[in-house]
């Protein structure tokens, strides 16, 4: 099984700053898998969630102007949009 690499918070404070400025809040969630299934923790069947080593980390700070801005390391696509506005899709 392939090791995942440790986390580097320090490149991730450095993306962020590098793109928005500031000083961010990291956050962590541990990925989850499910032992017995998909589909069954709903449908009243067997399900045994388990943590595992990888994660996902969000970088954030609080904005004035109402905006939010996603971004990913991962992939080059973005979103930005009004806080207000977040219960559309922005899919066209």
């Amino acid at each position: 099984m392939k090791k995942t690499p440790p986390f580097d918070a320090s490149a991730l404070l450095r993306d962020f700053q590098k793109a928005f400025g500031g000083i961010p809040r990291i956050f962590r969630s541990p990925g989850r898998i499910n032992l017995i299934g998909e589909h069954t923790d709903y449908n009243e069947g067997y399900v045994m969630p388990a943590a595992i080593d990888a994660a996902v980390y969000v970088a954030m700070a609080p904005r004035a102007d109402g905006r939010i801005q996603l971004r990913s390391t991962a992939f080059p696509e973005a979103f930005e949009g009004d806080v207000s506005d977040l219960s559309r899709s922005q899919q066209p």
